[in-house]
This record gives structure tokens, C-alpha cells and sequence, in this order.
């Protein structure tokens, strides 16, 4: 009895860390397959729809691996119940889960303030700007949580979709159609990286790793050459930077974005002094 514990044991202990390493989020990547094939209704972004379908898929593996353990374990209902259920158990439990999610947001509290304390060039120096930073996520999100209260926000960014820059129109259009959701910095960031990639591979004329590395180095692209998103374009420094690359500051308006500076790409002008948010 004591071996056959022991190996169930072994088992399990190795069993759950694998699962939830390797096998959990296997599973869970297939969200992204299935909701391309999937129909969608339009109003929600690829986003928001791949954290629908990761939540469903992450949720059946679970009833399957938890069915596994049973059977492995042979813990059957009658050892998961071996007193009737009261009434007093289900508040016992409700409570717990009040005083975790009290504990959680406490110790969040602590840790802000600590931060406001200690360190008050490090964020935010008020409790409702916390609030609102922890609300809004990414720009997305920040919009569709702040509502009207993010119009007028400043904002730095390396890219903006109403930049005019050649080929942008026809490839922002392709991507929202495939992915049911505007380009934003880091989708442009991907496609600026794969048109280095491209250009380099072209004129190394090999995937030779001295000789890509050399025409990396060697790069001289301008905004919108072979999808180069970034502005200005690119030509690296010694130490690998963009000595080239710029920034804009953008300006946000009922949920759309507007680029005010350099004054060279400027859509519109920023209303300053920033409205009180709830004006």
C-alpha cells in the first residue's frame, strides 16, 4: 500500500508541473487557429475573441486533467464527500474567497503607496491616477475602458496609422480584415522588423550568418520601402541603433488617435491645458 502511494505520488507530482508547463499552454495556442476559421461577430476585436476562445479551450483541459488525476489517483466522490454538504460550508467558502480578493487588494494598496512614498518619481502621484493606469492596459483597452474621459490624453508613440506613409492604407486595410482590428505600434514594429529581414537577405544574397549580420549593419531603408513602417526610415549605428529613427506624440479623440507632433506629420493640434477628466 505504502509502494503503491508512493509511485501514485511520484506520478502526479510529475505529471501536474508538465501539464501546466508544456501541455496547458499547447492547448491554449490552438485558440488562435480556430478562431481565424471561426465567424466572429464584428464587434469584438481578434483580441478580445482569442481570450474567449483561450478561456473555453484553457477550461475543458482543465475537466479533462482533473478526470486524469481521479483516475489516477482512484479518489472517487465518495472521498471528496465524506460528510453531507451543508449550507454553512458554501458561506465558509464564499468568505474565504471575499477575504482573498480583500487580501490581494490590500496588499496592492501597500505596495502603491509604498511606491507614492518612497519612490514618487516612479508613477503616479495620486491613488485615483493608479486607478485609471490599472484600468486602462493596453491603448485599446484604455480606450474602451476610459470612454469619453481619454479624449484629449498625450501620448508618445514610434507609430500611428494616420501618418501618411506609402503602402500604409492598403496594408492597414489588409490587416484589420484579417485580424478584425486596427494596426497599432507593435503590429507596425513586426512588419518594420520582417522588411529589415527582407532587405538584408536580398542584398546578402545568402542566410550566411556573417554576411546577414554584415547587411544588416549595412541597412539604408526609407518609410515605406518594403513595408518599413517606422519613420524616417533606417541606418544603424555602430552599436545598433537607428541613428535615423524619430517619435511622434499623438493626441486621442472619441476613441481614435491623432498625431500633433513633429508639426511635419501633425493631423490636428492638442488642446492644452488638458480638461478636467468628468468636465
Amino acid at each position: 500500500m505504502t509502494t503503491q502511494f508512493s509511485v501514485t505520488l511520484l506520478i502526479v507530482m510529475i505529471i501536474v508541473p508538465l501539464y501546466y508547463s508544456v501541455v496547458d499552454s499547447r492547448i491554449t495556442a490552438l485558440s488562435k487557429p480556430l478562431l481565424l476559421v471561426m465567424w466572429m461577430p464584428r464587434a469584438y476585436s481578434y483580441r478580445e475573441g482569442r481570450s474567449l476562445w483561450r478561456l473555453g479551450l484553457a477550461s475543458s483541459a482543465q475537466l479533462v486533467f482533473l478526470s486524469c488525476l481521479v483516475v489516477l489517483t482512484g479518489v472517487g466522490a465518495s472521498h471528496a464527500f465524506q460528510a453531507p454538504l451543508r449550507s454553512i460550508h458554501l458561506i465558509y467558502g464564499v468568505l474565504l474567497g471575499i477575504g482573498e480578493m480583500g487580501l490581494s487588494s490590500f496588499l496592492c494598496h501597500v505596495v502603491v503607496k509604498a511606491i507614492m512614498t518612497l519612490a514618487p518619481s516612479w508613477g503616479p502621484n495620486s491613488m485615483q491616477e493608479w486607478i485609471t493606469i490599472a484600468r486602462g492596459g493596453w491603448m485599446r483597452e484604455y480606450l474602451n475602458a476610459l470612454d469619453k474621459d481619454a479624449d484629449n490624453v498625450l501620448c508618445t508613440t514610434s507609430w500611428s496609422g494616420d501618418v501618411d506613409i506609402p503602402g500604409l492604407k492598403d496594408l492597414a486595410k489588409k490587416y484589420n480584415d484579417r485580424f478584425k482590428e486596427h494596426m497599432d505600434s507593435t503590429s507596425a514594429g513586426g512588419f518594420t522588423a520582417f522588411s529589415v529581414l527582407w532587405d538584408s537577405l536580398e542584398r546578402a544574397g545568402a542566410a550566411d550568418r556573417k554576411k546577414l549580420r554584415d547587411a544588416i549593419a549595412a541597412t539604408s531603408l526609407k518609410t515605406g520601402e518594403k513595408m518599413y513602417m517606422q519613420l524616417r526610415g533606417a541606418k544603424f549605428q555602430p552599436s545598433g541603433e537607428n541613428s535615423i529613427a524619430g517619435g511622434l506624440v499623438f493626441t486621442i479623440k472619441s476613441k481614435e488617435w491623432a498625431t500633433v507632433a513633429p508639426k511635419e506629420y501633425a493631423k490636428t493640434t492638442a488642446m492644452w491645458p488638458k480638461p478636467k477628466w468628468g468636465a
